[in-house]
């Protein structure tokens, strides 16, 4: 079974993730979107003001640092959110969440660039996203969308400020065996591919560990 990186035992520099002794799991199940035409146009409209909150981020932090040697965290910045739902209606309405996710993978990047600069090394300041190397909102929380009426046959997932998408079969199935072993939907991510092709990933935890029977033979080996 493999083991969360908290229960992984260390060797060396890397981390062991076999024979883990975890009885609950975080899981992830990626499913296929079928918006008609008016719900893609709004998931567009939300994938583009994400980026636009992550590439304002970036500026923010940016101007904050050359103009007065001022380090802005990401809760400064969660602060401002109120703010910006009044200047831009477009924003509020989708709500708070996902501008709170696109913030938080900016402080990520600030994040990785800082430890870098400590190691030694010499990376690359965080980059402002075109639209082709930014294409998907984040939900850090089970705010703002929720998964609607799986045990019926019109199961939707409900985007605020988009509204319900509809499931297939096959994408409530994956649903249901997670929640089927207790687990939670917490983390919500949707993502525009190149080809134009939608895909939701919805984060579970708590979702009960389901190890196999213990016998002599080999499954896989990984050096």
């Amino acid at each position: 079974m493999i083991a969360s990186d908290r229960k992984a035992k260390r060797v060396g520099t890397a981390l062991l993730i076999v024979d883990g002794t975890d009885e609950v799991l975080n899981r992830k199940a990626v499913i296929a979107l079928l918006p008609g035409r008016v719900r893609a146009r709004s998931l567009s409209k939300l994938v583009a003001l994400s980026r636009e909150v992550y590439n304002a981020t970036i500026e923010h932090r940016r101007d904050a640092w050359r103009l007065a040697q001022v380090t802005v965290s990401r809760f400064d910045e969660f602060n401002e959110i109120p703010g910006l739902r009044g200047l831009r209606p477009d924003v509020a309405a989708f709500g708070n969440q996902f501008v709170r996710g696109s913030i938080s993978r900016a402080d990520e990047a600030f994040g990785a660039f800082f430890r870098r600069l400590g190691d030694g090394e010499t990376p690359g300041y965080p980059r402002f996203k075109p639209e082709r190397r930014f294409r998907t909102a984040f939900y850090d929380e089970p705010a703002g969308w929720a998964l609607r009426r799986l045990g019926s046959d019109d199961p939707a997932l409900y985007v605020q400020g988009v509204g319900e998408i509809a499931l297939s079969i096959r994408s409530v199935r994956q649903l249901q065996r997670f929640i089927g072993r207790g687990g939670e939907a917490r983390t919500l991510t949707i993502t525009k591919s190149r080809s134009g092709a939608w895909r939701a990933c919805v984060g579970f935890r708590n979702v009960a560990s389901s190890p196999l029977p213990v016998n002599d033979q080999v499954g896989g080996v990984d050096r």
